[in-house]
């Protein structure tokens, strides 16, 4: 997913496309009240691949789109709530102007 979010081939929001595809769909509540997550906030506000890509650029999470050096590894701390049938990565992405994002990914089997 991130990398189609660097990549704008075939059009400039196939990243965006991607993206909401693979993220988790908003809960009922998400959708009546604003949800406290940044990223579920952008999801809200984004109702085609378009606006995404929009909200994307524009925000703190730019460097999704612009990273240079992407490291991923096993997370060593999950979250409490940590259920049997998830993992976790933790991703460390880099921009071109040395900016640093950490964030965890979690798989479900």
């Amino acid at each position: 997913v991130l990398q189609h979010l660097k990549d704008s081939s075939p059009h400039a929001a196939h990243g965006a496309a991607v993206a909401m595809r693979f993220s988790t769909p908003l809960a009922t509540t998400e959708l009546e009240w604003e949800p406290l997550d940044a990223w579920r906030r952008m999801l809200r506000k984004a109702a085609n691949p378009r606006m995404l890509a929009n909200e994307l650029m524009t925000s703190r999470f730019r460097i999704w789109c612009e990273w240079v050096l992407c490291e991923v590894e096993d997370a060593p701390t999950a979250p409490l709530t940590r259920r049997a049938d998830e993992e976790y990565l933790s991703v460390l992405l880099i921009s071109r102007d040395g900016l640093k994002l950490r964030f965890l990914v979690t798989l479900e089997r």
